[in-house]
């Protein structure tokens, strides 16, 4: 059970960084010094901030029931999910060393599963 709610946590996780970027591509390269127009991309960022809100209540659960040893390898599938967003729904490139890096990740998280 306690799984199914980590991978929840890391898939609103993902959600919030592509809402945040969905929206950043709308409003346009931020400088520094000047106003932001957010008004094109209100609405992805928003969105970005309540999956990440979510996802820090899943964690805050997962870190209530589960040591921190275990729980905390998991994020790192986060980055295996941002890669397939990132090429799925944002059509960003992924080349093989990411894919490889990535199936790294899957199989390390596989291991530190075993151990509960």
């Amino acid at each position: 059970m306690i799984v199914v709610v980590l991978l929840a946590s890391i898939f609103f996780a993902v959600l919030g960084q592509v809402s945040f970027k969905r929206g950043m591509n709308r409003v346009g390269r931020i400088e520094l010094r000047s106003v932001l127009d957010w008004r094109s991309g209100v609405i992805p960022i928003l969105t970005g901030f309540v999956a990440y809100g979510t996802s820090m209540v899943l964690w805050l659960y997962t870190l209530s029931r589960v040591e921190l040893s275990y729980a905390f390898p998991f994020v790192s599938l986060s980055y295996v999910g941002i890669m397939l967003a990132a090429r799925l729904g944002l059509g960003e490139p992924v080349d093989r060393h990411r894919v490889l890096g990535s199936a790294l990740i899957v199989a390390g998280v596989v291991l530190v599963s075993l151990t509960r």
